[in-house]
């Protein structure tokens, strides 16, 4: 109805649609290849698209009942909705949206906007640190020695870092802070904990595991780069959610797409 709604409007406004391609459901039969094409043969069906995000989240999710959480560059933790749930198109600014997904299905997802960027802003600030000291230790070394020295580190601090130095979409003013700075907490390695312990509490506060509870939600399949090459990171995880976390090397969106036509549109 939304969609009628808008199509009206936009033909008013004098928008010529004859130039626009139809809006199908993602995995309608596009049409097939007219020639052979650097290996794909002559005929081979095309599918209408979705999007990145939903392609990513079939490449990784193992199960009905598993929440996805992919930290990379930026952070997302998603699952599906239970079938014939609609969103209310009139719901407020919320940290969880509602994305189509397939055969009429959602997802769920809380999608931040901090993720492993706070990190690597958090290395180049000291990499620039470096260079004014006149050292100029490489970004590699120092990404080496955070990553160890948080893991190494045995001692809790009061440390705490909100970590969202780029906002979030349903909070755009929000910048980042510190709070409960001491002389003992200064070390890299506590600091390091601590940005690892508030970029999953970001996540765990747009997203909280009530919310996972009620949906049904088993487990947890993590993935993406800055998650499963930092062990601090996954054992916040574990510890903020409480839930069992596995982590796979899904979340590549192009084998996602492929997996959805095999998976729900083979007939």
């Amino acid at each position: 109805m939304l969609r009628n709604c808008v199509v009206h409007r936009l033909k008013e406004a004098g928008l010529p649609f004859h130039f626009l391609p139809e809006v199908v459901l993602p995995g309608t039969l596009a049409g097939n290849t007219c020639s052979n094409w650097y290996g794909i043969p002559q005929g081979t069906p095309v599918f209408a698209a979705v999007g990145d995000m939903q392609c990513s989240v079939v490449s990784t999710m193992m199960e009905e009942h598993d929440a996805v959480l992919n930290i990379s560059t930026s952070a997302q933790l998603s699952f599906i909705m239970p079938q014939g749930f609609t969103p209310s198109i009139n719901e407020p600014m919320s940290s969880v949206e509602y994305f189509p997904y397939f055969n009429g299905r959602y997802l769920a997802v809380a999608a931040s906007l901090n993720g492993g960027n706070v990190f690597a802003a958090f290395v180049r600030m000291l990499q620039q640190w470096t260079h004014e000291l006149g050292l100029g230790v490489p970004e590699n070394k120092i990404w080496e020695r955070i990553l160890m020295t948080a893991q190494e580190e045995a001692s809790e601090s009061n440390l705490t870092i909100i970590p969202t130095i780029y906002g979030e979409r349903h909070l755009p003013d929000q910048r980042a802070s510190v709070i409960h700075i001491d002389p003992l907490c200064l070390t890299i390695g506590k600091v390091s904990r601590a940005l690892c312990k508030g970029l999953v509490a970001n996540i765990h506060s747009m997203m909280p595991p009530d919310k996972l509870h009620e949906a049904g939600i088993q487990r947890i399949v993590g993935s993406g780069t800055a998650l499963t090459k930092n062990v601090v990171l996954q054992k916040e995880v574990e510890k903020q959610f409480d839930l069992p976390v596995v982590y796979g090397s899904g979340n590549d969106a192009a084998a996602g797409a492929a997996l959805a036509v095999l998976r729900y549109y083979k007939n």
